[in-house]
């Protein structure tokens, strides 16, 4: 869920409705799937770069994806002896109804809409099927420590060589 709303602006129900989807959600699936984690299981988050860079209109989004990435950090720390590690990812800017939904905003409302707008203007929108291929190489394709390391970011071209074709990936500029 990403609702743009400038924090003066923003409703207790709008601010309560992205952490029951970003944060809570992940939470208690996670606390339902332990008993069959154990002894090998994995955990990945999807993040965004919105934890770690704020966009104006995007608090409630960008603060609840950061502490998803807060819980991958005390999950590591507090399920570690049952050998379930966790991660967090950020998938880059995929061609979703999510962008669609950013997109569809007044300019006058949410200035940023222009920026999502220039990620499709610009053909910067990663398919779907590049997004799962990252994930599916970083879930069974990574050691334990490595994985659990940082915010993966699909930009970083030092592991592109390791589930990506050349070409595939375009450089968002920001």
């Amino acid at each position: 869920m990403a609702t743009p709303r400038l924090l003066a602006d923003i409703s207790e129900e709008e601010w309560d409705q992205h952490y029951l989807v970003n944060l809570k959600a992940p939470v208690f699936l996670t606390k339902l799937l332990l008993p069959h984690l154990k002894n090998g299981g994995r955990v990945l988050n999807i993040s965004t770069g919105l934890a770690h860079a704020p966009m104006s209109a995007m608090s409630a989004y960008g603060v609840s994806k950061a502490a998803l990435y807060m819980l991958k950090e005390y999950c590591n720390v507090e399920l570690k002896d049952q050998e379930i590690v966790f991660a967090s990812a950020m998938p880059g800017v995929v061609d979703t109804p999510i962008q669609e939904h950013l997109r569809s905003y007044d300019t006058a409302r949410f200035p940023a809409a222009e920026v999502f707008h220039g990620f499709l203007q610009r053909g910067e929108l990663l398919q779907p099927a590049t997004a799962a291929k990252f994930l599916s190489w970083l879930l069974l394709e990574v050691d334990d420590e490595k994985f659990t390391k940082a915010d993966w970011d699909i930009y970083d071209a030092s592991h592109h060589n390791s589930w990506a074709k050349l070409g595939e990936v375009k450089h968002r500029k920001a």
